[in-house]
């Protein structure tokens, strides 16, 4: 079994990466365009998300990493293949603070007649999935308690957001 896919950052191509099975291992052979800063493959897949590794540069001038992982190291991504493959930047952050703009109410159906929900939110739309920074302030109410365990702290602009991935007005 050998399978191919592409991988995104920010919503666009970013590379490919090869998956196959070497004996009891899964192998995860990425190649890809340089990116700025330090990025990390990430397999995602409905039951969860597994970082591969941190690519290198290669002779190229472009990115690779190849790692070879155990049944039990690839826990919620049983052999890889269902899943779909992104770049993340090390940092955690989604690119310059200059992409953000105000959000739109559409982003989110949850946020639906719910317009205090929006206030000071930012958002990125990409071509695939769009992001939404939801400010923060710890030790303070925040309006969709039910969605805030799912957000990853990111600091834009010198202000704490919980940001979320979204697509089609739905988490992802």
């Amino acid at each position: 079994m050998c399978v191919e896919r592409g991988v995104t950052m920010d919503g666009r191509a970013a590379g490919k990466v090869r998956v196959y099975r070497d004996g009891l291992y899964t192998v995860f052979d990425y190649r890809g365009p340089k990116a700025d800063g330090v990025c990390r493959l990430t397999a995602v897949s409905p039951a969860g998300r597994l970082t591969i590794g941190v690519p290198a540069p290669a002779a190229d001038g472009g990115l690779s990493l190849v790692k070879r992982l155990s049944m039990r190291d690839l826990g919620v991504i049983p052999d890889g293949s269902g899943a779909s493959f992104i770049l993340e930047r090390a940092d955690g952050s989604h690119g310059p603070p200059a992409q953000w703009r105000r959000a739109d109410p559409d982003i989110l159906k949850a946020l639906a007649g719910r317009p205090e929900a929006l206030a000071g939110a930012l958002a990125r739309r990409g071509a695939e999935k769009s992001l939404l920074a939801l400010p923060f302030e710890p030790g303070k109410p925040f309006c969709l308690t039910e969605i805030l365990c799912l957000g990853a702290p990111e600091t834009i602009n010198g202000k704490t957001y919980l940001v979320y991935e979204t697509k089609d007005g739905y988490l992802l």
